[in-house]
This record gives structure tokens, sequence and C-alpha cells, in this order.
């Protein structure tokens, strides 16, 4: 369970796809209650919540994840506004999105770097605290990273207040991670998606001579990367603006974007 000296016992997830459900399963494993919600209701949750066991729990109404002593945020930036902003006045929430053009729509403040994505949902959170991180992994490497044997992987987090990045510290400790402190949300562009620091830190050396088969099925189970507070801080220094906010998809490991590939056509076929 988590340090003292935050008490965290339950945990809010706001946004239940790929990233989210994953955490609330790790969290779940950690001992920590989670509350689930999402735009679709609690109906649709059924079936998740039934995995996750009686720690967990849908919520009718984004107002119940007042009880939450941290939340954990990941929806389409499109919805973002949304989300009320009330309840969550004094609260640690984690923001764990990305910001993909591609994807979203386009935001100005953050294509002409105005902001970074986190000072935009901070923006809109008025009165909460947010702590940019758990944002930097794939969807594979976020669960075998728990179990990492080369010792906890080191993720980075920004954010604007002392009080709440070690809360959010305390919460990424106990799932099994280490955080390190990488300055503030202004700073958060160092960490975003396609910084030195996305996705490829975490991915282990892939084995030659591998089919796309056999590399999609290695890459599903690897957990080989070492991954220290050294190289989370060299790593951050190493990223620079030079391209277009969110960068290029196509700059993720190979073996990622053929089993997300795969994925998609599963799903729409």
């Amino acid at each position: 369970m988590a340090e003292k000296k935050f008490n965290i016992k339950t945990i809010g997830f706001i946004g239940t796809g790929g990233v989210n459900s994953r955490f609330a399963r790790i969290s779940v494993d950690a001992g920590f209650n989670v509350l689930l919600s999402n735009s679709r209701g609690p109906a649709s949750l059924h079936d998740l919540v039934s995995e996750l066991g009686p720690r967990a729990k849908a919520v009718d109404i984004i107002d119940q994840l007042q009880v939450a002593d941290i939340v954990l945020l990941s929806v389409p930036f499109g919805k973002l506004e949304n989300i009320a902003v009330k309840p969550f006045v004094g609260k640690v929430i984690i923001d764990t999105m990305n910001y993909y053009p591609l994807r979203d729509e386009n935001i100005a403040l953050l294509d002409t770097r105005e902001l970074t994505s986190s000072e935009l949902v901070q923006r809109h959170f008025e009165g909460a605290h947010v702590v940019k991180g758990l944002h930097n992994m794939d969807l594979l490497h976020i669960v075998n990273g728990v179990s990492a044997p080369n010792g906890p992987w080191a993720i980075p987090i920004t954010g604007d207040n002392n009080d709440a990045k070690e809360c959010a510290a305390d919460f990424i400790k106990a799932i099994g991670y280490e955080a390190v402190d990488c300055g503030h949300l202004k700073d958060s562009w160092k960490i975003e998606a396609d910084t030195p620091l996305y996705l490829t830190p975490y991915v282990g050396k892939i084995p030659e001579g591998l089919s796309k088969e056999e590399a999609m099925y290695w890459y599903k189970k690897d957990n080989t990367a070492k991954v220290t507070r050294q190289d989370v801080l060299n790593l951050a220094q190493q990223a620079t603006q030079d391209g277009i906010v969110g960068g290029n998809p196509g700059h993720a490991p190979k073996p990622w974007l053929d089993w997300m590939m795969w994925e998609y056509s599963v799903k729409n076929n």
C-alpha cells in the first residue's frame, strides 16, 4: 500500500479505455479500491468491474469520484471540456493523456506551444492539482513493467504542486514504478509523445531474425528493459522542440505498430 503520509486508499478513473483499464487492474493488485467512470455509464463497465473484483465499483456520475484520493484521467482531448470541474477542486489528478494531432482535433494552443497538453488540462481543472505521468509506456508495457526483472522502471512526472507530485509518486511506487520529478507542467513537453522518453526506453532489445508474428509475440511479453532515475533525467534533457507537437506515430517501435494494427483489424472485422 502507499506511503502513510498521504493515506491513499481509493483511486478514481475518468475514462476506462486501454490505459486506465490497465492501471485499474494494477491498482487493484496493489491493494487499492478503484472507482470507474466513463461517458457510457456504469452498465458498460459491468465486465471490467466483474474482472477486477470486489475492490472495483462503477460510478453513475463523475461527482462520486470526489471520494477518490487520486484521480487518473484518460479521455480524448475533445471530451475534456465536458467534465465538471467543481468535484475535483483540491484533488490530485494524474494526467495520463497524450495529444496526437493526427487523432485528436487540432488545438491551436498546443500546436503553437503556447501551452503544454498538461497545462491545458490544469487550466480546465482550476483548483485541482494536475500531475503529468503514467503516459509514456505503451499498453503492453504498462502491465509488463510492474514485474520488470531489472528493477522498478523509472517514469517521469511533472507538476506545479510539490505535495501533489509527492502524492502521485507514492501511488506510482505502490503500483510498481519509480517516479522521477522532471519539473513543472510547462516542462512536460520534454516527456510528451515522440520525445526520447516516449515508449522506446521501456522496450528491450528485440531479438534478431524474428518474423513479424514472432516479434509481436515477443513484444507482448517483453519486460527486459532497465530504466533508472538517471536514465529518465538524461533523456528528458535530450528532448527538443523540433517537429510538430505530438510527433509522428510512425516513430513508435515497429512491433507495437504491428500489434496495434492487428488489434484494430480484429475489432473492425
